[in-house]
């Protein structure tokens, strides 16, 4: 039992680290990135425009798209749609193939963010039980 704990605690310790490391690299990258005034306004007028949530949402949807973009030019490489040799009609049945792909991919990809919404919307109502718990105990 020890010997698993111990185990369990050095991957533990490991996966933190790294995590660490890489909240550092995000941190530094976006630190040294220069910011102008005019983005600071930007951003400060989308955000009253749309709101929090709305702007969290947009930043979801432009980074889901980017990524179907990444996979629809590594699939159209892949299949062979840039393939001078392929006809017309087998063009089109690879360009519906992949199309079923992307739109696949996209499902994946929106269910994945629906679940990590829903994730953190459940630890915020957990943590603001215990709060809310915290709060009437010391009032005792």
């Amino acid at each position: 039992m020890k010997i698993e704990n111990k185990l369990i605690l050095n991957e533990t310790a490991k996966t933190t680290k790294k995590t660490a490391t890489n909240f550092d690299e995000i941190l530094n990258a976006n630190l040294n990135k220069k910011i102008t005034s005019n983005e600071i306004e930007n951003f400060k007028q989308e955000l009253s425009k749309v709101g929090a949530s709305g702007y969290l949402s947009k930043l979801n949807e432009d980074k889901i798209a980017q990524k179907l973009a990444t996979k629809q030019a590594e699939l159209e490489k892949i299949l062979g749609l840039d393939d001078k040799n392929k006809d017309s009609l087998e063009k089109s049945r690879l360009s519906s193939l992949l199309k079923g792909f992307l739109g696949e991919y996209e499902n994946s990809l929106n269910e994945r963010e629906n679940n990590t919404i829903n994730e953190r919307q459940n630890n915020l109502k957990r943590d603001g039980t215990f709060i809310n718990l915290a709060e009437l105990m010391s009032k005792i």
